[in-house]
């Protein structure tokens, strides 16, 4: 009888212990797969500015190549990868309503740019790098703010006169 009233308290015990784990490490689980992400598109950015550099060197520049699949015969995304620079372009979006993929990745000013970063993973990239999330300290990087629905957290506007040692903005 004491070694099962034993066992009912150690199932108890552990039942408990597995609640809280999920209710308090929820969060943390969350913070890990956002962590993760940023880690991802930023080694995604850095393999294709690897990319384009390596294109680049080999090419003398940006080359037009007739055979390729834009229509003006200019430097495409395909060029990268027809010329072994890269295996595949990271990231691309597949519309669930035609199935068609779409590259979202983009470079801007000399920027390497991918637009629909989930608002949380903008954050974490910005905090990962040493900026600052709240109102004033956002505001002190570029005059500008955008909060992040209600959190009270937020990240520049994306602007010209941005620093590009921002890793994530807001595009209004």
């Amino acid at each position: 009888m004491f070694s099962l009233i034993i066992s009912v308290i150690a199932i108890a015990l552990v039942i408990v212990l597995a609640g809280a784990a999920l209710y308090y490490g929820g969060d943390g689980f969350n913070k890990g797969t956002v962590k993760g992400e940023v880690a991802k598109y930023k080694t995604e950015a850095a393999q294709i500015a690897g990319a384009l550099v390596a294109y680049q060197v080999d090419q003398r520049g940006f080359v037009e190549h007739p055979n390729n699949q834009n229509p003006d015969g200019e430097f495409g995304w395909d060029d990268l990868v027809d010329g072994g620079y890269l295996t595949v372009i990271p990231s691309s979006f597949q519309n669930e309503s035609t199935g068609e993929e779409t590259i979202r990745w983009g470079v801007k000013d000399n920027l390497i740019i991918l637009p629909g970063v989930a608002d949380n993973v903008c954050l974490e990239a910005n905090r990962v790098e040493g900026f600052p999330t709240d109102q004033a300290g956002v505001t002190s990087i570029d005059g500008t703010a955008h909060e992040i629905g209600e959190t009270g957290e937020y990240v520049p506007l994306c602007s010209e006169t941005l620093s590009s040692d921002v890793p994530c903005c807001y595009e209004s």
